[in-house]
């Protein structure tokens, strides 16, 4: 059976994001915060809507420890809470780049 897909369905799977002009507000949250995790705030340059919201989630819900993630794209700003030690910022770079995204600063906490 040959299934159909859309090109908006395939592209987060190749790292890409179709964005629309409208931007919005993304509260993407996998977990709540509990004693012993840590967050810190990305800043975060090129997301404009919902599609670049959920391609960042979507790479770094994949990464170890991530326990949740927020994205608000009109400010630019990634919230991300670990169960453990806070990503390494190297780490961080590297799953927002594959999103298609520039990071711009890393600010502990949240």
């Amino acid at each position: 059976m040959i299934r159909h897909l859309s090109i908006l369905s395939v592209l987060p799977l190749l790292g890409l994001a179709a964005c629309s002009s409208a931007p919005t507000l993304s509260a993407q949250s996998t977990a709540k915060p509990v004693a012993g995790s840590q967050c810190e705030t990305a800043t975060v340059k090129g997301m404009t809507c919902e599609m670049c919201a959920q391609a960042v989630t979507g790479t770094l819900k994949n990464q170890s420890g991530v326990t949740g993630v927020v994205v608000d794209v009109p400010n630019g700003k990634v919230r991300v809470t670990t169960s453990g030690p806070a990503l390494p910022q190297s780490t961080l770079k590297s799953a927002i780049e594959r999103s298609g995204y520039t990071l711009v600063s890393v600010t502990p906490g949240c």
